[in-house]
């Protein structure tokens, strides 16, 4: 009787994963059906192995079991197909039918004893190792065919070239942290970004009833307003537009068992004082993450992460109105990540330096600068904080990221990992703390060299980066940190500014 039940478990993931590569969006009762058929048919075939032997049941229930555990290959591939990572279910499937067959066929002919419990245990375990390995392979493979240079759209060159010839710059400076201590502005809060010439603060915060939603902090009278508390879902990373008017959140609202890693960009409206005038408007619809969003320079067009399949990549779409809702339109891939992933931080008024940091997600990103308008990149080298831990001045000149660096061994995965583990790191609230630690800040040209801030001890050890703002002259900024122990708080740290006679 047990080697039915194994035999069963162990077709359980073929069955699924065959149903997947003709029906990818199958519904509950579906998978359930597939997955009892996967295990059926293993069972007859097992059933078949131990009256083919023509020996004692117990010797060929031993072997029976040996062939069917080779089914538990796919039971990470079922995993990974959920969570989006690889080409899909068929080369999957492909891999695990063959290689059950080939584990049947080798069992039926062997002329060996029938393996003891020791032995089984052994042969899970390396199936299962196998199947995480597959995995790997597939779609490492499969994300790295997607790492290729992205030349600059003609429409994207000359929108940037156009924006930097009319914007005007202030002097060259070089500022230094000031004397004056830092202010606590929330005991709470993270992913903070300015608005409103400086006036107003937009982070995420974990409510009572633990969901993360979008606050509004007034500098101006010290109130703070939850944005979405009366939204569904987690809703993280706000950003808001130039104006004033809206804001850009992500939400894992429309996650479901079949999407565990689905995440969409949201806007809603950032009027009022006490919250927003109406609900929030999906602007993504994709069964994958798109997160991290804000406004391109022009503040028509969108900017954001986009998985699919393991492959992320930093993308960029104009914002129109139709249908009663909101479109995007040309949307372009700006950056790929290949097999690694890549998180779009900052994008400069004068549009000619575009932020991100490309990492595996368990630990610092390198970061990157592009420019739109080139296709030029140059690393920034340090190891920048993922939390939208990079800002610009109101004019572009001046460049902030808050750096940090890791503490566990979990953060030594190489990055061509990427595909694989940032999905797992970006779905786990508990990854997103006790990873990295300290804070470090540099500052300098956007088209230069960053330099060191001061930062005190205090600040500097009180934990890790998850956001910065720089006000619109740069004479302060905000930083967010977050603890091991899940502590969060949001600072403002006064800057001393002094023009550069060196340039």
């Amino acid at each position: 009787m047990i080697w039915r039940i194994w035999a069963f478990l162990s077709g359980a993931p073929l069955g699924i994963l065959l149903l997947w590569t003709v029906r990818s969006a199958a519904g509950r009762p579906a998978v359930y059906a597939a997955a009892l058929a996967g295990g059926s048919l293993m069972m007859l075939a097992t059933n078949w192995v131990v009256r083919r032997r023509h020996a004692r049941e117990r010797a060929g229930a031993g072997h029976a079991m040996r062939a069917a555990t080779a089914g538990w290959l796919a039971w990470p591939a079922v995993a990974a197909v959920r969570l989006d990572i690889g080409p899909g279910a068929w080369p999957y499937a492909a891999v695990g039918v063959g290689w059950v067959a080939y584990a049947f066929w080798r069992h039926v002919r062997s002329a060996e004893p029938a393996p003891g419990p020791g032995k089984h245990l052994v042969r899970w375990g390396t199936e299962f190792a196998l199947g995480i390995l597959l995995v790997l392979l597939i779609g490492g493979l499969w994300a790295a065919t997607d790492g290729g240079r992205i030349d600059p759209d003609e429409r994207t060159r000359s929108a940037a070239l156009d924006i930097d010839s009319r914007l005007a710059l202030g002097p060259e400076r070089v500022c230094s942290v000031s004397k004056r201590a830092a202010v606590v502005l929330s005991d709470r809060g993270a992913s903070p970004r300015l608005a409103d010439r400086g006036q107003t603060v937009w982070f995420e915060a974990i409510e009572p009833d633990g969901r993360s939603q979008v606050q509004r902090l007034s500098l101006e009278t010290g109130t703070t307003a939850c944005w979405t508390c009366n939204e569904p879902g987690n809703n993280r990373r706000p950003s808001p537009h130039v104006s004033g008017n809206v804001v850009l959140f992500d939400s894992d609202r429309y996650a479901s068992w079949r999407t565990p890693g689905d995440t969409e960009v949201l806007v809603i409206s950032a009027r009022g004082k006490a919250g927003p005038e109406r609900g929030a408007r999906r602007v993504t619809f994709h069964s994958g993450p798109d997160e991290n969003a804000f406004y391109d320079p022009t503040g028509r067009g969108l900017v954001w992460l986009r998985g699919e399949r393991g492959r992320a990549s930093v993308r960029r779409a104009t914002l129109q109105a139709g249908h009663g809702g909101i479109l995007l339109a040309n949307e372009q891939p700006l950056l790929r990540a290949g097999a690694g992933w890549v998180v779009p931080l900052a994008w400069s008024p004068d549009a000619r330096a575009l932020v991100a940091a490309r990492g595996h997600g368990l630990g610092p990103r390198r970061g990157e600068v592009l420019d739109p308008a080139t296709g030029v990149r140059r690393s920034l080298g340090g190891s920048i904080g993922a939390g939208g831990a990079a800002a610009f001045s109101a004019d572009g000149a001046l460049l902030l990221v808050a750096e940090t660096s890791t503490i566990r061994a979990a953060a030594l995965f190489p990055e061509s990992l990427g595909f694989a583990v940032a999905r797992l790191s970006t779905m786990t609230a508990g990854a997103r703390s006790g990873l990295t630690s300290g804070t470090a800040l540099r500052l300098g040209p956007a088209d230069g060299e960053l330099l060191p801030l001061r930062i005190s001890d205090e600040v500097a050890r009180w934990g890790e980066p998850t956001g910065v703002g720089l006000a619109p002259e740069a004479d302060w900024l905000v930083l967010g940190q977050r603890r091991p122990d899940g502590a969060e708080r949001l600072l403002r740290i006064d800057l001393d500014c002094r023009q550069d006679i060196r340039r």
